[in-house]
């Protein structure tokens, strides 16, 4: 990785995540900072996105796919302490989460890639929503009744739409820096006439 790649990748992690972190600071306050609480999703997915989403805005896929799979054997420790059946679906729900992250950052490159430079943020959030909503029946087996499910579910789309325009926003302002490095072609790759210089 060049040191014009390495900066690119870091620029864009740090703007995502102090995104996340701020929009779950202005919206829970000092709640954002108490480890076990869903306020805290905030910081760990936030890292875990603004991780993704600039590894694989810098071209590195690869690398964002060793994230996910390194994000899902780290619940396993994280989750040991937990009865049997609740192991299995925290292990599974958060793997598949980082899956789904995954795929709402290909999006995001892909939008990006087609000349859309400001507002992919608006799509990344409601496309981390979906993410959350999908994954909140297996991660909370078992803990709620319908009434509690519901409410849950309400409050898990809106704080995955809160964390994923967030980092959104956040790979966007730093992809308004000039003479940013974006995604490289591989070696021996011509970029056509016309094509070179341009900027995701």
């Amino acid at each position: 990785m060049s040191g014009a790649d390495l900066n690119a990748l870091l620029l864009r992690f740090t703007l995502g995540f102090a995104a996340s972190v701020g929009a779950g600071w202005l919206r829970f306050r000092g709640d954002v900072f108490l480890p076990g609480t869903r306020p805290f999703h905030c910081i760990t997915i936030g890292a875990l996105a603004a991780g993704l989403f600039a590894l694989v805005r810098t071209g590195r896929v690869r690398g964002a796919l060793l994230l996910v799979v390194g994000f899902g054997f780290m619940q396993v420790g994280l989750s040991s302490h937990l009865p049997w059946p609740r192991m299995v679906t925290s292990l599974i729900a958060n793997t598949f989460a980082a899956g789904g992250i995954w795929v709402v950052a290909y999006i995001f490159d892909q939008l990006a890639e087609r000349g859309l430079r400001i507002g992919k943020f608006l799509i990344s959030g409601p496309l981390l929503g979906g993410v959350y909503l999908a994954i909140t029946p297996l991660a909370t087996w078992g803990m709620y009744t319908m009434r509690g499910t519901v409410t849950n579910l309400l409050a898990n789309l809106w704080l995955g739409i809160l964390i994923g325009n967030a980092v959104g926003l956040g790979i966007e302002l730093a992809e308004l820096v000039p003479g940013l490095s974006g995604r490289q072609p591989p070696k021996g790759h011509v970029v056509p006439s016309g094509v070179a210089g341009r900027r995701p």
